[in-house]
């Protein structure tokens, strides 16, 4: 039998369309600890990143999403242009 590796979601989110669309489906489930590993494995794409501040930043977030939810609002991802 074949040994199975642990599963890294960062080795399918090499594209920033991919990353953005990931980043997105996150943010519409409204969980801020799916977030923080969100940003892991994205941070987990090129190495090293220093993610460590999203753990400390945690509690702004929710405030501010419970403050856009409460408009009827959510935060959304795009890809930027460049250029």
């Amino acid at each position: 039998m074949m040994a199975s590796r642990p599963y890294q979601a960062s080795r399918y989110l090499q594209d920033p369309q991919d990353q953005a669309a990931y980043l997105n489906e996150v943010l519409t489930q409204g969980d801020n600890q799916a977030l923080l590993v969100a940003l892991q494995n994205l941070a987990a794409v090129e190495p090293p990143t220093d993610w460590q501040w999203v753990a400390t930043a945690t509690t702004q977030f929710t405030k501010l999403n419970q403050f856009l939810q409460n408009l009827g609002l959510r935060l959304s991802v795009e890809v930027m242009k460049p250029g």
